[in-house]
């Protein structure tokens, strides 16, 4: 190879697809904790170790699908932000909830659990694809925690997470009339 093939930069082309899985069916908004457990709760509680999953939304916060981002130990699974967000950009989901379980079933918010939350809120808030909350499930299905409600300072700019309304929104639709009106 001469020195002129060595500085010639050539074009990739990145072709991701969504490969179907298995399906648990729901066309329910989830528009709660509770409606998010009774979709993800069954299956996530009979896992011997940690995973976290994605479940994308449309709209209307109706699941389109779920995502395994991540497989971990009995007490941990490590998981990057771009992963979390990968199944979401490529079914064009509106929002995302998380849902991680605890096979202890020990309902503790871990620091890992709120670092992870945090971090995700900013990259949705970043890619305008909020993340409605993260939910942990023990080890029966109706055993589970929402970070959002234990600890609601962690969604700041305060989301109306769950109705699926962010301020942020509302402050967008405020600042189109106010350039509406001054024009």
């Amino acid at each position: 190879m001469n020195a002129a093939e060595k500085n010639v930069l050539k074009e990739v082309q990145v072709r991701l697809c969504l490969k179907p899985g298995d399906a648990l069916l729901s066309n329910v908004p989830i528009n709660s904790p509770q409606a998010a457990v009774k979709v993800m709760g069954e299956m996530l509680c009979r896992l011997d170790r940690e995973m976290l999953c994605v479940v994308n939304l449309d709209n209307q916060n109706r699941p389109i699908n779920y995502n395994v981002v991540s497989i971990g130990g009995i007490n941990s699974s490590l998981c990057e932000v771009g992963n979390i967000f990968k199944s979401a950009i490529l079914c064009n989901a509106a929002k995302l909830l998380v849902m991680h379980n605890h096979p202890s079933g020990v309902m503790k918010i871990s620091t890992e659990d709120k670092e992870i939350t945090m971090k995700m809120i900013q990259a949705g808030e970043f890619m305008d694809i909020p993340v409605l909350d993260h939910v942990i499930v023990g080890n029966t299905p109706d055993q589970y925690c929402s970070i959002l409600q234990k600890c609601p300072e962690i969604f700041n700019d305060g989301y109306k997470c769950m109705q699926g309304i962010a301020v942020r929104e509302s402050r967008f639709k405020e600042q189109s009339n106010e350039k509406e009106i001054s024009m």
